[in-house]
């Protein structure tokens, strides 16, 4: 199967009807429309052909360039928040893990503890670290476990869902 550079529709190259050649290479298209755009200007539809493509990929580049410094201004804003925030978290969970002890419950209180000394290391991680590395280590667990990291976004949205409900319930 083949795409076709206009539309951008599946193509079996058998019996695709509506053929054009254009810089030693044979382009098939779904149909007699696609073919007369693409013959009308194909540098517009090849990839690295002319002008219109380069431009394309410089616009890209622009724009990549204008989220990653949106992503860092909001990084840099709100990282120390975020170090506050998971450090009351660490400390609700020392506490628990104490009051847990005191009632004997020795085995939770461990994991509960266990819990609270990785959220201490994630604060210390976002209060030590510059918005730069944060990102670049977000960039590459996205590209590493993309499905992992789609799967904690939707869980971090759906949390952030039911804490707003539930904040908007409490205030009526």
């Amino acid at each position: 199967m083949e795409r076709d550079p206009v539309c951008g529709n599946m193509i079996d190259p058998a019996s695709a009807r509506h053929l054009s050649e254009y810089g030693g290479k044979v382009y098939r298209f779904d149909s007699s429309k696609c073919k007369h755009d693409f013959d009308s200007d194909p540098a517009k539809y090849v990839s690295g052909g002319g002008a219109p493509a380069k431009e394309v990929g410089e616009a890209g580049r622009k724009a990549a360039q204008k989220s990653r410094s949106f992503a860092k201004s909001v990084v840099s804003g709100r990282k120390s928040q975020a170090a506050d925030v998971i450090g009351s978290v660490s400390k609700a969970l020392h506490n628990l893990s104490r009051s847990l002890d005191e009632k004997d419950r020795h085995e939770l209180s461990r994991m509960v503890e266990r819990s609270a000394e990785e959220t201490d290391a994630a604060s210390t991680y976002f209060r030590d670290r510059d918005a730069d590395e944060i990102i670049e280590r977000i960039e590459e667990f996205v590209n590493e476990r993309p499905g992992l990291a789609i799967g904690g976004a939707l869980g971090a949205g759906f949390i952030a869902a039911r804490l707003l409900k539930s904040d908007s319930a409490w205030r009526e």
